[in-house]
């Protein structure tokens, strides 16, 4: 059965809570916006709670924003970032935050997926470096877009673990990727969960395309791309894993799909040796 946008929407908000915005977002959309704002205060509005403040500097000593020289305050941090990697960063540590890696819940390895998102988002940023189909997209957008293509998991694990349960054992039985298993489960897969929350918390049109969309690319040109991008990433995420299929099964881009790219063999060989080397620290 054939839903609208509008009908998936409420099916997913009848049946997940859909985290709000975060004020620390708009408190720094505020002080972007602000000519005389300074690395200090946006460091106060980060370091006002302990906990995002640590993600933030736990997601610059990675290799997610590939800093030559791991900061050591949130001063530091913010001096040295645009204000495009700044509103990323609060976003990128928003959701380790509110979603941090343990190392089982609900029969699904979330330490797994984190270190996948990790390595899907490293592969986003070579990839809108090298290939034609990234159209643009700034490499901070594009790292978002990979480190939080799959936050839509998240939310279905806190809040319907028996359902994504389930959806995981249909996946492993019917040898189909799990974002198949949860549409047969839920009516919805993590992809409608993650671009609804993209959208929520008022990210670029571009990362609510990337999020919603890598799984069932779209007619249009744009969101094509977009999506295309992350389920690119994704596969070299998953390629890079190896056997560690941390507890479901992926949805690989088909060969074909990859020559689009217009990858260079040594810019493909570059995305495999960094991505395998990925990890959240």
């Amino acid at each position: 059965m054939i839903r609208t946008i509008e009908e998936v929407e409420q099916l997913v908000d009848d049946t997940v809570a859909i985290p709000p915005m975060p004020q620390v977002l708009a408190e720094v959309d505020a002080l972007l916006d602000a000519p005389d704002t300074t690395p200090a205060d946006a460091a106060a509005v980060l370091g006002a709670d302990p906990d995002l403040a640590a993600a933030a500097l736990r997601l610059l000593r990675g290799p997610v924003h590939q800093t030559q020289h791991a900061p050591k305050s949130l001063e530091a941090a913010c001096a040295m970032l645009t204000p495009r990697a700044l509103r990323n960063l609060v976003v990128q540590a928003e959701v380790l935050a509110s979603f941090p890696p343990e190392p089982r819940r609900s029969a699904f390895d979330t330490a797994w997926l984190w270190d996948h998102a990790v390595k899907t988002a490293v592969a986003c940023s070579l990839l809108a470096s090298y290939s034609q189909v990234a159209d643009g997209l700034a490499r901070e957008d594009a790292a978002t877009c990979g480190l939080i293509h799959d936050v839509g998991k998240l939310v279905l694990i806190d809040s319907q673990p028996d359902l994504f349960r389930e959806a995981l054992k249909r996946s492993e039985a019917e040898k189909v990727p799990i974002a198949r298993g949860e549409a047969d489960v839920f009516g919805f897969h993590h992809a409608h969960v993650g671009g609804l929350l993209a959208r929520r918390w008022n990210l670029p049109l571009a990362v609510q395309a990337a999020v919603l969309h890598h799984h069932c690319p779209p007619q249009d040109r744009e969101g094509f791309a977009r999506g295309l991008l992350v389920r690119a990433a994704n596969t070299y995420a998953h390629l890079a894993a190896g056997q560690k299929g941390g507890g479901y099964r992926g949805d690989p881009l088909p060969e074909n799909e990859f020559e689009t790219l217009g990858l260079r063999p040594e810019e493909h060989t570059q995305i495999v040796l960094t991505t395998a080397g990925a990890a959240l620290v």
